[in-house]
């Protein structure tokens, strides 16, 4: 741009557009007056500006959300420019709420799993020397069948090797012969678990079928990793919740069938409604952390149904009777669609490891 093609000074730098003199933003594009080389303090007061105005799209989501089915009603009523659209808003609380239960998981259970695993470890060893001993022990026996010996080697198995041999078990689902899908566990040492590879374990104890073997190290490395398993885990679940919200679309659209609205409006709707409890279980799960209160984590089950219920009564505008007869009925759907969403993340968990 050539200095003779700039804007005039009392035009907008952006789109050429003239401003009057009180003008502070243009009315074209909504670009702030230019008035020259912004200071530091500017952009840092810019930014401010921003991220905490109370009229922006964040605040004015927050305020909104809590108020069970006032996002949603608003949006399908064409007024969606002062809000985050819904997925951002779902993709936002699900990465918010999987990063404050990997934090509470990984600080709590992964701690404890850690010094499981470390324990186990340190004994695997131990173990596997006791089981040396033994077969070591017998073959003295046979070389040595007089009552002496046998008292003496009688004392040793006494005091140096445990009345019995640890094991662990590890369950898998039988995939083998497909006809005959079933869940089926296997017991393994310890020392084994400890000191062989997980590609040996299943080799070890007969396990049929590559899929069988493969599910089988997989959960052998994970239990492994420790608190590094269960933060896996917890990133895992992101493809169970991705499959959680169309299905629970599908569900409304069936109870809701002779509402006439379409497949996309359910699932603004269902978006809205996940956006909001896992926000409040993501607040749950730091509040546990910080303050070791299980308090808001059970407040979320009835706060979350009367939130559902209420959203559900004023979107969908039907009378309490039916309202109520179909949340009760949807409660039982949303918990086999929860249980499939649960076993896509597992699966996903022991491939993606």
């Amino acid at each position: 741009m050539t200095e003779s093609s700039l804007p005039p000074e009392d035009s907008c730098k952006n789109c050429a557009r003239p401003l009057k003199d009180g003008d502070k933003y243009c009315p074209g594009c909504g670009q702030k007056k230019y008035t020259g080389p912004p200071t530091l303090w500017g952009l840092f007061s810019e930014l401010f500006e921003t991220v905490f105005n109370l009229d922006n799209r964040l605040f004015r989501t927050l305020r909104d959300l809590p108020i069970p089915g006032q996002l949603t009603i608003k949006y399908l009523a064409g007024v969606q420019r002062p809000f985050f659209q819904p997925l951002r808003l779902f993709f936002v609380s699900t990465v918010l709420m999987l990063g404050a239960y990997s934090i509470f998981a990984v600080d709590r259970v992964g701690e404890s799993f850690d010094a499981s695993v470390e324990s186990r470890r340190s004994n695997a060893y131990h173990r596997l020397f006791e089981f040396e001993l033994r077969a070591e022990l017998d073959t003295l026996a046979e070389e040595f069948p007089d009552p002496d010996a046998r008292a003496l080697l009688d004392t040793i198995r006494t005091r140096h090797l445990s009345a019995s041999r640890d094991s662990m078990s590890l369950a898998y689902l039988d995939l083998h012969d497909l006809q005959r899908i079933q869940d089926r566990t296997i017991y393994i040492d310890v020392a084994d678990y400890n000191t062989m590879s997980p590609e040996q374990i299943p080799e070890k104890y007969g396990v049929k079928g590559w899929l069988n073997r493969y599910q089988i190290s997989q959960n052998a490395a994970i239990n492994r990793a420790g608190g590094r398993g269960v933060a896996n885990l917890m990133g895992q679940m992101i493809w169970g919740i991705l499959i959680l919200i169309p299905l629970t679309a599908l569900m409304l659209k069936l109870f809701y069938v002779r509402r006439k609205r379409t497949y996309v409006e359910h699932m603004v709707f269902s978006l809205h409604v996940h956006s909001f409890l896992f926000l409040f279980q993501a607040l749950a799960a730091l509040v546990f952390y910080w303050f070791d209160s299980p308090a808001v984590l059970w407040a979320s089950i009835p706060v979350t149904i009367v939130y559902f219920i209420v959203a559900q009564k004023r979107v969908y505008r039907q009378g309490w009777g039916k309202t109520l007869i179909k949340a009760f009925l949807m409660f039982f759907g949303y918990n086999f669609i929860l249980t499939i969403s649960t076993a896509v993340a597992m699966v996903f968990s022991l491939i993606l490891y």
